[in-house]
């Protein structure tokens, strides 16, 4: 149906966009006859027989929705059948049954005179004894047959009712001598024949199909409402049963012809059949009773009138006068105006049947298409075949344009060398090939598209008269912006048209297209300027109006928008701007609340090439909250992670997050806890205590315009650790080639000799792992940090999946990637949080990603310093846009502005730090592996090269490690070590015992990306040495089976070796001690005694050391399976609660419990 610049009126559109339409399930009617089975077949209730509770008929595949069921998409599935439930079987000479029915006028399969609507029937063969409806019995005629012994004993048949409209169908057969078999549709008698004294028990009961054949292969229809009745109806019950389907089909068949209040330029497609009566009224010309239209110079309102059932409508539209502004149809093959909202199909508004497929997920908005760069459309083959002309309009919002991608594609593959017709969006290029880029005829424009705003872009092409070349123009926003008059490639030259898409490229290493489409126009003839204007200023008025009709303002807050207290989020995608009246929040979403409830219209206006469209939405700002009030929500918003189990120092915030307050603290025991500054370390700093878990109060005090409020937070401090001598090596890191998403998660190794790695898990078993849809769904470039207290250990690492993405090609991952690093925690390395996701880059202008994390402990500071890399393009000096960037943090939680912290011309990705002495050594991937000395970490570079002198406090030149080892040759070889051939370098130090004779052994791994062989080893005596004899590759190393990509190498203890072997490989025994501890209280001559005991569960003898603040018990003994109990005399009436500390020794392991001891009195 040709319908244009009103295709989807503003109203319609808000309409749409704010309300849910509900349609009530139908009810048994009130003067039915009571059936025996219902099945509603609807989203709520699938197959299930509602009056007969557990019953259900067997189902396979459909689309279930709140008012039907959609079956027959699949030949072999889709479809509700099996065998009859209890409730639905029926015995003796009468049964009926009634349905709900629509067919669709295209069947994706053919349909033959026994393709079945209903089979109802069977004593063990379906095939043999039944009932059954056939809807194509003829082309014009439906029929309902009576088999017995596989034969037809009764035919019967009837007019077929119209397609694509909903009816109702009620067969009734009555077995007596001069029974009769009826048929009603929409409640008429349509049939009638002898029964020939066959009834239900003659028919059998075993099965109970709806849209399956015999063969069996389905038909496409929808259904609800399948009753079953033992009882001959009435024609009151017919007439019922028909009633309570007439206003749902109304509503369908209404909404199948979009008329009302429509711009016609064409022929108006109506669904006909013998039910179905359309007129206009008398002497209009303009507009038939069949839909067609004859345009006049001017615009003529027509009318045109459908009854239906006893239901009439009339459509009251315009058709266009030939010299109105209006899109033209002349040589229209294919029109997407983007309306779906479900499912796959891209539906041709052209009437030429030219639909397309959505393919990698449909993003539909209401109105356009959102292409994520995981998707595309596959438009028709052959759409253009053969043509020496045609014109291509798309009205597109582009999100990213960067790298190669396609805006659509015309003929076959690039990779294939088999032609090509496309637009080139980063460049805004039209071209053509007969074979690939090798042979293109190009137009480039000198306007380039925009990202975040509605274009329209058009291309046309059309053979010159000496019928050996063609023109081809470009077009932005309705004008010419480039043009080739003599292209020798021509549209009839493209022998192959597999290939159409919208989005996606002919070639298959290209990403796809990221932004949104609204509207695509492909005609069969080169448009003309005028034309082609004219559709740029319709699609511009319904592009405004679908962005306004997009906001979801719900969604994109997080407070309740009828009682706002904090600044909101106002979408602007698309270019919309905000007011609101009264004024109490700004075009920004700062909200200004007022003294009392204030009602707010707030008005979102969308402008696209001068058509505008506003959407308003009422919402709530709260009266604004006292002085106080603010102070206290500021305090109740402060969070210190790990307050029951800290074990390093702590953030104090010192501004409200909510309302801006200052807040101060005071700490019970500024020992253990400090609120001032400690040298170099902010406040905050923990000090942890000898002996015994200590719980320090932390009192902060928000003040917010001189009002004021306090708020306790209690600290429980653990005793200070002393960590063993690190002997062994945890390399953590993730493995395979994206081929699965179970490759890019967390696999852990260990080393005894840093020679030989054990997996500890085989591929397919990670450690850790983010399912599908849990942030990127994937984790890459692992790093496992100590901290500086040493019994916390920190996992960060890249949240990203490559396979989830669709591969490299289609990722986008530098542009549209994950802001967020992914962090999980332990204090053994077995037992880990949940992961959580920290947003480290979202700051940074136009940040597209954030990789390869690392995270150093700095002694000097008291803190983490957390680098990784973003590509942000114009937030960079030098060259390539990916950088690394610096914050810092104390918990993972929360973490400062990130810097810039090395800029250089070349893309820099991977980097990695070590600490030898006064001095920071670092190795970046930047085209080389760079290694940089300095005494101050903090310090940013910004240079297109490594600085090759300078302070003690800047980043200075050590050497590049090709340079180093006299590199050369090739990458296969392995004898070149540039970033041409690796990436991804890995610093750490030896432990003591792998060092032989050297005083100092470093290793540094790199990736062999180029050549896809994993790591490769390297070691030296001296970072800060060029001489080639203090370094040399390691060739005796065993990584073992498991592919080892990014990750980290952790030192860790012979025990955090063992715990690690035992309980993540399966190997070995737990080295832990298996001890419970307790405490509790007696009163003894009216002072308190403290009993602490310890339970040895384990097959192992242990020694405790029991330390209370009464006193300390040394090497108490505990043989497996025993208790023992040890006393303090605190010569106290009354204690208050505190900790008790056990210190547990075995064999070779040690383990440090504590038990809270309550507050106990002997008073009284």
């Amino acid at each position: 149906m040709p319908i244009h610049n009103r295709r989807r009126g503003l109203s319609a559109l808000l309409a749409g966009a704010l309300v849910a339409t509900a349609i009530a399930f139908s009810a048994t009617p009130a003067e039915a006859a009571e059936p025996v089975a219902h099945f509603p077949l609807n989203q709520a209730a699938l197959s299930a027989d509602a009056l007969n509770p557990g019953q259900s008929i067997g189902r396979d595949g459909g689309t279930w929705t709140a008012t039907h069921v959609d079956l027959g998409a699949r030949p072999h599935n889709d479809h509700v059948a099996g065998d009859t439930p209890a409730g639905a079987k029926v015995t003796g000479s009468t049964l009926a049954v009634s349905l709900d029915f629509l067919l669709p006028s295209t069947q994706p399969r053919s349909v033959t005179s026994n393709s079945a609507l209903l089979i109802y029937g069977g004593h063990t063969d379906y095939k043999a004894d039944s009932l059954r409806i056939n809807p194509f019995y003829t082309s014009t005629q439906a029929a309902v047959v009576l088999q017995q012994g596989g034969a037809s004993a009764v035919t019967l048949p009837f007019p077929r009712p119209s397609d694509d409209v909903w009816h109702n169908i009620v067969v009734s057969i009555d077995g007596a001598t001069d029974g009769k078999l009826r048929v009603h549709v929409d409640g008429d008698l349509v049939a009638e024949a002898s029964s020939q004294g066959i009834g239900a028990t003659q028919l059998g009961n075993q099965s109970l199909r709806i849209g399956r054949d015999p063969s069996p292969i389905n038909i496409a229809g929808s259904y609800r409402d399948l009753r079953v009745l033992a009882a001959l109806p009435s024609d009151a019950d017919i007439d019922a049963f028909a009633e309570a389907n007439r206003d749902f089909a109304w509503e369908k068949l209404l909404a199948a012809h979009p008329f009302d209040d429509a711009l016609v330029t064409g022929d108006l497609t109506l669904l006909k059949g013998n039910d179905l009566q359309w007129s206009v009224p008398a002497g209009q010309s303009a507009l038939t009773a069949d839909g067609k239209v004859t345009r006049a110079v001017d615009d003529r309102p027509v009318s045109l009138t459908l009854t239906h059932r006893g239901q009439s409508h009339t459509f009251a539209m315009t058709v266009a006068g030939t010299s109105s502004n209006v899109v033209p149809t002349d040589g229209l093959l294919a029109a997407y105006d983007f309306s779906e909202v479900s499912g796959s199909t891209l539906r041709d508004q052209s009437g030429n049947g030219n639909d397309a497929t959505v393919a990698g997920g449909n993003a539909w908005k209401g109105g356009f298409l959102d292409f994520t760069g995981a998707n595309h459309v596959a438009l028709p083959a052959n759409l253009l075949a053969g043509r020496t002309a045609a014109t291509l309009v798309v009205e597109t919002n582009p999100a990213s344009l960067q790298g190669a991608v396609f805006l659509w594609n015309i003929g076959g593959s690039g990779n294939a060398a088999t032609g090509q017709f496309f637009i080139q969006p980063v460049q805004n290029r039209l071209s053509i090939s007969k074979t690939n880029y090798s042979a293109e005829q190009t137009v480039t424009a000198n306007t380039p598209l925009t990202v975040g705003r509605w274009q329209s872009v058009a291309a046309t092409i059309e053979r010159n008269v000496d019928g050996v070349t063609s023109t081809m123009r470009l077009y932005l926003d309705g004008t010419l912006v480039g043009q080739k008059t003599d292209s020798a490639t021509n549209l009839n030259d493209l022998a192959v048209h597999t290939m159409n898409y919208l989005g996606r490229s002919a070639y298959s290493g290209d990403s796809l297209y990221r932004g949104q489409m609204s509207a695509v126009r492909i005609y069969d003839k080169a448009l003309t300027a005028s034309e082609i204007g004219t559709i740029a200023d319709n699609d511009a008025s319904d592009s405004a109006a679908e962005t306004v009709a997009s906001i979801d303002l719900a969604a994109a807050n997080t407070q309740d928008l009828t009682s706002i207290e904090d600044d909101i989020v106002l979408p602007t995608w698309g270019g919309v701007t905000w007011a609101s009246e009264p004024g109490v929040i700004d075009g920004d979403g700062t909200v200004h609340q007022a003294a009392s409830e204030t009602d707010v219209t707030l008005t979102a206006t969308a402008t696209v090439r001068g058509q505008s469209a506003q959407r308003s939405f009422e919402v709530t700002v709260l009266q604004a909250p006292a002085d106080q009030e603010r102070a206290q929500r500021d305090l109740d918003a402060v969070v210190i992670p790990n307050a029951d189990d800290v074990r390093g120092n702590v953030h104090l915030p010192t501004l409200g997050q909510r309302d801006g307050s200052t807040i101060a603290w005071s700490s019970s025991d500024e020992s253990i806890v400090s609120t001032s500054q400690v040298g170099e370390v902010a406040p905050g700093k923990v000090t942890r205590p000898s002996g015994l878990d200590t719980v320090v109060s932390l009192t902060a005090t928000a003040t917010y315009n001189g009002a004021t409020a306090t708020r306790t937070i209690p600290l429980n401090v653990k005793r200070s650790f002393t960590m063993g001598e690190t002997t062994d090596y945890l390399f953590t890191h993730f493995t395979g080639t994206e081929g699965s998403q179970k490759d890019e998660q967390i696999y852990m190794a260990t080393s005894r000799d840093a020679v030989t790695f054990t997996d500890t898990r085989a591929n397919g078993d990670p450690v850790l792992s983010l399912a599908p849809g849990e942030g990127d769904g994937g984790v890459r470039d692992p790093y496992l940090v100590r901290s500086g207290e040493g019994d916390r250990f920190f996992l960060i690492a890249t949240d990203l999946s490559i396979n989830l993405r669709g591969g490299w090609g289609n990722a986008q991952a530098t542009e549209t990637g994950s802001l967020d690093l992914v962090v999980w925690e332990s204090t053994d390395l077995v037992n880990w949080s949940e992961a959580r996701f920290v947003d480290v880059a979202g700051s940074i202008p136009n940040a597209g990603m954030a990789w390869a994390p690392e995270a150093f402990w700095d002694e000097e500071t008291g803190q983490y310093y957390v680098y990784w890399a973003t590509r942000a393009d114009g937030n960079t000096q030098f060259g390539d846009s990916v950088d690394i960037y610096l914050s810092t943090t104390r918990d993972f939680v929360t973490f400062s502005d990130p810097i810039n912290w090395i800029d250089r011309e070349h893309s820099i990705i991977d980097t990695t730090m070590i600490k030898v002495g006064d001095w920071y050594y670092r190795a970046s991937a930047d085209g080389q592996i760079t290694i940089e000395k300095s005494k101050k970490l903090q310090t940013v570079t910004a240079s297109a090269q490594p600085a090759t002198s300078g302070s003690e406090n800047d980043w200075v030149l050590v050497g590049t490690l090709n340079s180093i080892l006299g590199g050369s040759g090739t990458c296969s070889a392995g004898t070149l070590f540039t970033g041409a051939c690796l990436e991804g370098p890995e610093l750490f130090e030896y432990n003591v015992d792998d060092r032989g004779a050297a005083a100092e052994l470093y290793g540094l791994l790199a990736d062999q990306y180029a050549v896809g062989r994993g790591y490769v080893p390297f070691s030296t005596t001296n970072l800060a040495s060029t001489n080639r004899a203090d370094w040399r590759k390691v060739t005796e190393v065993d990584f073992g089976p498991l592919k080892k990509r990014h990750g980290g190498i952790l030192t860790i203890t012979d025990q955090e070796y063992r715990r690690v072997m035992f309980h993540l490989a399966g190997v070995g025994t737990d080295p832990d001690p298996k001890v419970e501890v307790s405490t509790t209280t007696r009163c003894v001559a009216g002072r308190v005694v403290q009993v602490a005991q310890a339970r040895n569960t384990g097959s192992t003898a242990v020694t405790v050391d029991v330390t209370s603040p009464y006193g300390v018990r040394k090497a108490v003994a505990v043989a497996p399976g025993k208790t023992a109990s040890v006393s303090f005399s605190t010569r106290v009436a009354s204690m208050g609660a505190h900790s008790v500390s056990f210190d547990v020794t075995a064999a070779s392991a040690k383990l440090a419990l504590s038990a809270p001891a309550a507050a106990a009195s002997c008073v009284g």
